[in-house]
């Protein structure tokens, strides 16, 4: 049983589920409050974009925290994965080099992100 999140979209509906309920249950039982927490003369033409930015903070600030603590569970608990990852990778790269074909990384699976990340180190000095 994996104990991480392989794609983006997983993240953000768990982030969005409980940003969301953060942020409803905010507005509905503190609507005035924080209303009148931007309630200044400078303020009054964009109060309403504001709440709506506010309302959106608990998603973003979830979807970091989830996205961090799911890049320490792959590199705690997906090392095989991880490793066989890494050996696609650099056998497609070889592959590539001798056909001249380009290797695109999928930018929505985490894993290949992480590998990706990991085999700069090879040619970083290049």
């Amino acid at each position: 049983m994996r104990q991480f999140f392989k794609v983006r979209g997983e993240i953000f509906v768990v982030a969005s589920v409980i940003g969301a309920s953060i942020a409803g249950v905010w507005f509905v039982y503190r609507p005035t409050e924080t209303w009148s927490y931007f309630d200044i003369a400078y303020f009054h033409r964009v109060v309403l974009y504001l709440c709506i930015a506010t309302s959106l903070l608990p998603t973003l600030v979830f979807y970091l925290i989830l996205y961090i603590a799911n890049i320490l569970f792959v590199k705690i608990g997906g090392q095989e994965e991880l490793e066989e990852r890494k050996i696609k990778i650099l056998t497609s790269l070889i592959e590539a080099c001798i056909s001249g074909k380009i290797v695109e990384k999928d930018e929505r699976d985490l894993i290949d992100e992480i590998a990706w990340s990991r085999l700069k180190l090879f040619w970083k000095g290049l």
